[in-house]
């Protein structure tokens, strides 16, 4: 069957319900979409949205309106600091005494540096750098803070910020933390076992906004 007459067979209502799905799947995942692309794959199911709604009774068509745009609202708003994409927020670790930390030039962040690579933060530092490598004389407690997203050379680049009891933030990357909770050298019961900062969910809903690049996998395959 022709996929043309498949559509007009099915009715009205049916089709409604399926796009208006869709369009509300992929608006959700424009919303929590970490890429540099942010909600932009999303907008044309923005406006199938509004087309498929544009005939519906008005307190319908208002109050989904006003859902979408909560929802919209509460993931866009904030996502650093967002509990439902980053889990983990507020969690306390234990450095244990080893670690080190350099300052970062035009930011009040530290790098936290783990024990086997401070001498290779050491022999990397010039001379003329302000910033010397500290280490930590004794085990001491962070809580996490929030997980700032970057987007270098179009690629996302997350990085975990910890404070300190004086309100210090320490930047580590989400793999050097998981990979140093794993081998004990950050204790913590919050995150043993933990593979990832994000959210499994929030990662793959998001991922639904590769979908341009659908034509190129497809026929790569091919």
């Amino acid at each position: 069957m022709r996929l043309d007459l498949l559509i007009a067979f099915i009715s009205k209502p049916t089709k409604d319900i399926v796009f208006l799905t869709v369009s509300l799947l992929f608006i959700f995942a424009g919303a929590v979409n970490l890429g540099f692309t942010g909600f932009l794959w999303a907008t044309p199911f923005m406006v199938l949205f509004f087309i498929i709604i544009r005939d519906y009774h008005k307190r319908l068509k208002y109050s989904l309106i006003i859902i979408v745009s909560m929802v919209f609202a509460f993931f866009m708003w904030d996502k650093p600091t967002n509990k439902l994409i980053f889990p983990y927020l507020g969690a306390k670790v234990e450095l244990v005494s080893g670690w080190g930390y350099q300052g970062a030039a035009y930011s009040n962040q530290f790098y936290l540096i783990k024990p086997d690579n401070i001498e290779n933060w050491r022999q990397r530092s010039h001379t003329n750098d302000p910033f010397e490598v500290v280490l930590f004389d004794e085990n001491v407690t962070l809580t996490m803070d929030r997980v700032e997203i970057s987007h270098p050379s179009f690629g996302l680049s997350l990085g975990v910020i910890f404070t300190d009891a004086n309100g210090n933030e320490f930047y580590i990357s989400p793999d050097s933390l998981i990979n140093s909770v794993a081998i004990g050298d950050i204790l913590s019961e919050q995150l043993t076992g933990v593979e990832s900062t994000q959210s499994a969910w929030s990662n793959n809903i998001g991922l639904l906004m590769a979908w341009p690049m659908l034509p190129v996998i497809l026929f790569s395959k091919m």
